[in-house]
């Protein structure tokens, strides 16, 4: 797969940047390990994907969750979130950030 820092995006005003500059300006470190693992495969019930999408879409899930007042399991942290994704802040700002990451990374109902 083609460096995801190097894609383009298309923002709500309608100009395209490149990814980096769109992480940079979110303070979203580039170097962290969810942009790493955008080619790992995995193979999810004869499906393929990748394992940043899976971990993006299961952290979504889980930091609503903390969101909320739950702790999604036992040995769950937020740090190991943070690290992961490269991201700081408290916890609108985590949701905040990993929904941004959602609309950008995974494909549209529409």
């Amino acid at each position: 797969m083609k460096n995801v820092l190097e894609l383009q995006v298309e923002i709500s005003d309608g100009s395209r940047h490149s990814m980096k500059d769109v992480l940079k300006e979110l303070k979203i470190a580039t170097d962290s390990q969810f942009l790493t693992d955008f080619d790992t495969q995995l193979t999810l019930n004869g499906a393929k994907s990748n394992r940043a999408v899976w971990n993006l879409i299961c952290s979504r899930r889980d930091v609503k969750l903390w969101q909320v007042g739950m702790k999604p399991h036992r040995g769950w942290k937020i740090t190991d979130v943070k690290n992961y994704f490269g991201i700081k802040g408290n916890k609108d700002v985590i949701v905040e950030k990993i929904e941004y990451l959602c609309e950008m990374f995974l494909p549209s109902k529409e």
